[in-house]
């Protein structure tokens, strides 16, 4: 075994077979991540913890790693996402476990420890936590799409009047040229905000280009260059209109 520096506090471990990702983030025990379609292991681990430390718990999960990295997962969509308590939903491309407890009202929040904490009224059902689900979806988009949308509009030299969010059964995005209005996939909060950047700058180049023509495509490659990238992720699923 042995340890890769790194400048940041990302850094990663060999043990034997396996490279893990390590994350040293403000909290208190050790969280494991496998991402089965990239063949990742990512290991939340608490500033300063030892090197003896992760290894032992890596070590120790070796069986359960092994398991998960065979098993691979369909894409997930928000319809087939469940959320029940102690099972892992994505936000923002992270895998966030999720919790529950009683609130009133309802709320959602994420956590540095990569939780999910869903706050349910007695008798909530899996209806309730779907829709609970949703709307904190939606509620992080609608936090993010203004921030891409006001950098774009000053360097495109364009106006997005408005935008929206909704499930959109067969594209990740769409633009009204004539009113200058966007709307976005309510399931791009499931992947990097990379990717919601991607379909925010396609959608706005379409206010300078109608068509997917080349001249639409150098506009692309000019103000996103590495837009293919991320139009990768998402070939599975939808298209980009």
């Amino acid at each position: 075994m042995f340890w890769k520096k790194k400048k940041s506090r990302i850094t990663r471990i060999s043990c034997g077979d396996l490279d893990v990702e390590v994350r040293q983030k403000q909290i208190r025990n050790f969280y494991l991540r496998v991402y089965p379609d990239e063949g990742n292991v990512v290991l939340s681990a608490p500033i300063g913890a030892a090197l003896a430390e992760m290894e032992a718990f890596i070590e120790n999960k070796r069986e359960w790693i092994s398991r998960h990295l065979s098993q691979k997962k369909r894409r997930q969509t928000i319809d087939t996402l469940r959320a029940r308590e102690g099972e892992t939903v994505p936000v923002w491309g992270v895998q966030n476990r999720v919790r529950y407890k009683r609130t009133k009202p309802r709320s959602a929040n994420v956590y540095a420890d990569e939780t999910l904490m869903l706050g349910l009224l007695k008798g909530d059902g899996e209806a309730e936590v779907h829709r609970l689900l949703c709307e904190f979806y939606r509620k992080e988009m609608k936090q993010k799409i203004p921030e891409i949308i006001s950098v774009y509009e000053q360097r495109m030299g364009v106006r997005v009047n408005e935008f929206g969010v909704k499930k959109m059964k067969t594209r990740w995005g769409s633009c009204n040229t004539r009113a200058n209005r966007i709307w976005l996939n309510l399931e791009l909060a499931l992947y990097s905000p990379s990717v919601l950047e991607f379909v925010v700058v396609h959608e706005m180049v379409h206010l300078l280009e109608r068509l997917h023509n080349r001249r639409f495509y150098r506009f692309m490659d000019h103000y996103l260059p590495d837009w293919r990238k991320q139009d990768g992720l998402l070939k599975n699923g939808h298209e980009i209109c």
